[in-house]
Order: C-alpha cells, then structure tokens, then sequence
C-alpha cells in the first residue's frame, strides 16, 4: 500500500536519506531520558527535513524544559496532563503558550 498509494509515494519522496534514522535515534534518547543528545539529533534531523512536525515539537518540548529530563523520568510523558513552566521561570509571565503542547 504505502509503495502504490500516491500520497504516501509523494510523502516519501521528500524525506531525505538520513532524516528518519536520526529522528529515531533521538526519540531513542528522549526516552532514555538523554535529553541534551535527543535534542543534538532532533536539530540534525530539522536540517534535512526542516517542516517536520513531530521534530518541531519535540524539540520545543526539549527546549521548554533545558533539555534536562524530569527527576522521575518514566521513559514517557503523559500528554493529556496539563504541562507546567520549566522550573527557574521567574519572569513573572502568565503566557500559556506551553498549554499548546
């Protein structure tokens, strides 16, 4: 299906060779719990594939947080949870842009 389905042929044809073994090895590190190395691979992989969602994201996500992992680090995250400012966030500012992940 995915090598005869047009949308699927078309999306492939964009991604660049290396793009998806680096993304995978820096989810690999997010999970871990590696986060400084996710986000050095996430930033590699956003080269050759700069519009890719999911590598946004997590990079944001990685950002928010100094690349440093919760304490209690459980190799996930639950997404529905309400995410709270990265500790240290003095600035007295009350922009819920962090709801938005």
């Amino acid at each position: 299906m995915y090598n005869q389905d047009h949308d699927f042929v078309s999306i492939l044809r964009q991604i660049k060779p290396g793009f998806v073994d680096l993304f995978e090895k820096a989810v690999d590190f997010y999970i871990e719990g590696d986060w400084l190395n996710a986000q050095q691979n996430f930033a590699t992989a956003q080269q050759l594939n700069y519009a890719d969602g999911p590598t946004k994201f997590l990079m944001n996500y990685l950002e928010m947080n100094k690349n440093l992992a919760p304490e209690h680090w459980a190799n996930a995250r639950d997404i529905d949870e309400k995410q709270k400012p990265p500790e240290g966030d003095e600035d007295g500012n009350d922009d819920d842009s962090f709801d938005e992940l």
